[in-house]
């Protein structure tokens, strides 16, 4: 993929191939600028792109996360709920943001503060919205496992690997 982006570095489809190699190979920071660099346009059903986007950022963000820089992971994260428009998908109508509010929720209360712990009880209240309104655990249901995997998993294993963990414990072995 990196050979092909450097003969062809004008084909966004190239840009794509070398995005999903950089962030399976752990490049997550190489991921990110490549999609920040691509131009796909838009087709009917992509999911898969902005999915590639959101997941590069959320493992810079557990990687933040470990690293104590709380601010940094709030950034990520927050940038991981955005479907840019160059990665040629729009938002959907009720996007699932569980992930990303659960790994907020984590950071803010690791950051500490008054500020953190309104910021985390106002992402607790969007998480069991968004399983209200679909009929799926709510936070208090999947406290448990979740906690476990903060504590297995957040600081010990590969950052996509932990997160691909979180994501089966929050959305379902079939990420629903």
């Amino acid at each position: 993929a990196t050979l092909a982006s450097e003969r062809f570095p004008d084909q966004d489809q190239i840009k794509i191939a070398l995005a999903r190699a950089d962030l399976a190979s752990g490049r997550y920071q190489a991921c990110y600028e490549t999609l920040n660099h691509a131009n796909v346009l838009p087709f009917e059903g992509q999911r898969d792109i902005q999915a590639l986007y959101a997941n590069c950022q959320m493992a810079l963000a557990i990687e933040a996360i470990r690293g104590g820089n709380f601010k940094l992971a709030e950034e990520r994260l927050k940038g991981s709920k955005v479907y840019p428009e160059h990665l040629g998908t729009g938002r959907p109508a009720d996007p699932d943001f569980r992930v990303q509010d659960y790994l907020l929720m984590l950071s803010q209360d690791r950051a500490g503060g008054p500020a953190g712990a309104a910021e985390s009880a106002a992402r607790r209240a969007d998480f069991d919205a968004y399983a209200k309104r679909h009929s799926r655990k709510n936070l208090a249901e999947l406290r448990g496992q979740l906690d476990a995997w903060a504590s297995a998993s957040l600081g010990h294993k590969e950052p996509l690997a932990a997160l691909e963990e979180l994501s089966a414990i929050v959305r379902g072995p079939r990420g629903r």
